[in-house]
């Protein structure tokens, strides 16, 4: 559901631009302007892969934040019910919820400043409790009584990545991260730390776990996947080795950098080089919390600023995605960490 606000966002925002993209003037030639989904999938197309429809999200406030500009609604009482009956509402914080609602209900009845103060007061009762916000937030956003939980990482010890336990993807014990390793001449052997869930420092490469012998690599500014072999040009090699250094954001993290000085980030959850700006944004955007892969000595690379979200690779490019659960996305979303042989 994110990941479609973020392109009807930035669909909306290459339309809206001034001056508009020549390209995309050209794709929406015999549009009348009226929503639909065959001219949405067409401008999406466009927009995905164009630079100039693309920088007009450069300041784009993400997501998580736009319902904190929006005024709080009262939780229906069935939601409260069906939440609590599910168990996701403590039989106190139900009761609280339900006789603030009845209290702001009870309020229309008022007239004048009185009224409004009431709802206010009232309103920000309801939505102080967490989920009770939460699922206010998913009326809002879906139209549905949706519920989401995102755990929160464990917490992280000064100088240790934290590597979860087996099953449970954000919980777990911290592991030291390794000093900075020598590179190989030979065939990329697995950096010994990796079983451990981490990514040492200094040049390495990732495989593919579902794709062997691919390796993340990129073309022009875009994340992919490339094949590389021991015939594989010396400039081929040097596209799929990173220098990994402490997280920009956060050093229990990490950040990776290409040979040419430009950092993988995410930017409208799709990852893809971009030189240092020295914004706050820059930084948490380049800053990824490797966890134990799918397979024995892999990893998964979260986002820090998007818990819950890792990097993975589809429709030939590299995207910022929420697990579905399924095997297949596990093996999307895991790499074997290489020391490079370049």
């Amino acid at each position: 559901m994110r990941e479609q606000l973020e392109l009807s966002r930035a669909i909306v925002a290459a339309l809206e631009s001034d001056p508009r993209c020549p390209q995309l003037d050209e794709t929406i030639v015999g549009w009348d302007g009226l929503p639909a989904s065959v001219w949405r999938k067409r401008i999406a197309r466009h927009t995905r892969g164009c630079p100039v429809c693309m920088a007009t999200t450069t300041e784009r406030v993400p997501a998580e934040l736009l319902l904190l500009s929006l005024a709080t609604l009262t939780v229906p009482a069935g939601l409260i019910a069906a939440l609590a009956a599910k168990g996701l509402l403590s039989g106190t914080t139900a009761s609280t919820a339900g006789v603030a609602t009845a209290h702001v209900a009870a309020g229309t009845a008022t007239a004048g400043g009185s009224l409004h103060s009431a709802l206010i007061g009232k309103l920000h009762a309801v939505t102080a409790h967490q989920l009770v916000s939460l699922a206010t937030g998913a009326v809002l956003i879906s139209g549905a009584a949706t519920y989401a939980t995102w755990p929160e990482p464990a917490h992280r010890e000064p100088g240790v990545i934290a590597t979860p336990t087996v099953g449970h993807p954000t919980a777990g014990t911290p592991t030291p991260i390794p000093s900075r390793t020598t590179t190989s001449a030979g065939p990329p052997p697995v950096s010994p730390s990796a079983a451990a869930g981490s990514v040492p420092l200094g040049a390495q490469s990732l495989e593919s776990v579902d794709q062997p012998a691919l390796y993340l690599t990129y073309a022009g500014d875009f994340a992919t996947l490339g094949r590389v072999s021991a015939s594989s040009s010396a400039q081929t090699r040097q596209r799929v080795t990173f220098t990994v250094i402490g997280g920009l954001a956060d050093t229990r993290c990490v950040t990776f950098r290409a040979a040419d000085g430009r950092y993988l980030r995410h930017r409208d959850l799709r990852l893809q080089l971009s030189g240092n700006d020295g914004s706050g944004l820059f930084r948490e955007d380049a800053t990824f919390c490797p966890r134990p892969g799918a397979v024995a000595g892999s990893v998964t690379l979260h986002a820090h600023n998007y818990p819950g979200s890792v990097i993975r690779h589809r429709d030939g490019g590299v995207w910022l995605d929420g697990s579905d659960g399924t095997r297949a996305f596990a093996g999307q979303a895991s790499f074997i960490v290489r020391r490079t042989g370049a």
